[in-house]
């Protein structure tokens, strides 16, 4: 029947398009990434203004984190993305610019496995 056909096929692309938008960091550009982290740090500091946030200066400087909010960072990448990063790594985390940096070759990596 043509119209199980095409609700199937709709309900196909519906699927396609939620597991795209659901974001996975390995196809994101650099600037998606740093979009993502700002959404990331928006709902872990939800009263912060983001907007003048200094790619090279440390988080820490810049916003009232404490060592909570940084592994709630860690946890909700590795949440959203299956991005392992392991303790020793956290240092790689400090700036915007460095946490970038960072993710970048990881979701390679992902998409290798």
């Amino acid at each position: 029947n043509d119209s199980e056909v095409y609700r199937l096929h709709g309900a196909a692309s519906a699927l396609c398009t939620w597991g795209h938008e659901s974001g996975a960091l390995d196809s994101m550009t650099p600037a998606e990434i740093r979009e993502e982290i700002i959404d990331i740090l928006s709902e872990i500091t939800p009263d912060e203004d983001l907007s003048g946030l200094d790619d090279e200066k440390s988080f820490r400087e810049q916003l009232e984190l404490d060592s909570m909010d940084f592994l709630d960072i860690v946890m909700e990448l590795r949440k959203r993305h299956r991005v392992q990063i392991p303790e020793d790594e956290y240092g790689n985390l400090a700036s915007m610019g460095s946490t970038v940096t960072y993710l970048e070759p990881k979701m390679r990596d992902i998409v290798a496995a």
